[in-house]
C-alpha cells in the first residue's frame, strides 16, 4: 500500500502516547506492518514483570506496577524494557505505549534523544468509551476512573512534547498516511 522503503536498522525508537481507546495500538499494529519495525508493549512487559512475582496482571495492577518501577528507577526500568525487547541502537522499534513523562525522559536518556520520536493519539471520551466498551466491556464510569490513575493523569503531559498529534478520529490509513509523511520529513526513512 505504501511504496516507501524503510529502514528497520534506522535505529528509531517510534513512542505512541495517549489516552486509552484513542487509536495507539490500531496505528502501532499498521505502522509495524508497514515499516516492518516490531511493537514493544509497556503493558505486556509490566504484566510479565507482575507476573514474574506471582500478580495476576489486572488493568489496575499494571497501572499500580508501573507507576512504582518507573518511580523507583525509571532509567532501570527502561533499559530492562528495551533489553527485553531486545533492542539495541541502530534497529528501529514501535514502543505502544508511554504513559508517563519520567518513562518518556528515560527513554530519551537510553536511546538518545536523536533516536526516539513522540507520537500522540488523541480522541474524545464518548469515542474512547464506545472503543473500550466494545474491545473489554469496560463502562464509562470505568473508563473515568481509569483515566483518574496517577499514571494516566501523566498520559496529557506528553501531548506537548509529541512531535506529531494524530486523531484518532481519522480513518486508519489516514493516521498511518500522516505517520509515515512525518517520519519520513524528520528523517526516519
Amino acid at each position: 500500500m505504501f511504496p516507501l522503503e524503510f529502514d528497520s536498522a534506522s535505529g528509531h525508537v517510534l513512542v505512541l502516547a495517549g489516552p486509552m481507546g484513542a487509536g495507539k495500538t490500531t496505528l502501532a499494529k499498521e505502522l509495524s506492518r508497514t515499516l516492518r519495525w516490531p511493537i514493544a508493549s509497556t503493558s505486556a512487559y509490566i504484566a510479565k514483570i507482575a507476573r514474574s512475582e506471582g500478580i495476576e496482571p489486572t488493568r489496575s495492577i499494571i497501572q499500580a506496577v508501573g507507576m512504582n518501577l518507573v518511580v523507583s528507577d525509571a532509567r532501570k526500568f527502561v533499559a530492562g524494557f528495551l533489553d527485553d525487547w531486545c533492542w539495541s541502537p541502530g534497529m528501529g522499534l514501535i514502543i505502544d505505549s508511554a504513559r508517563q513523562l519520567q518513562f518518556f525522559s528515560a527513554l530519551l536518556d537510553v536511546a538518545g534523544p536523536l533516536a526516539v520520536r513522540l507520537i500522540f493519539v488523541e480522541a474524545p471520551f464518548d469515542v474512547r468509551i464506545e472503543r473500550v466498551d466494545a474491545r473489554e466491556g469496560m463502562s464509562g464510569a470505568e473508563l473515568g476512573a481509569f483515566d483518574g490513575h496517577p499514571v494516566e493523569l501523566d498520559v496529557p503531559k506528553l501531548r506537548p512534547i509529541a512531535g506529531l498529534i494524530l486523531s484518532g478520529l481519522d480513518e486508519r490509513q489516514d493516521m498511518v498516511r500522516k505517520a509515515l509523511d512525518w517520519l519520513l520529513d524528520s528523517g526516519c526513512a
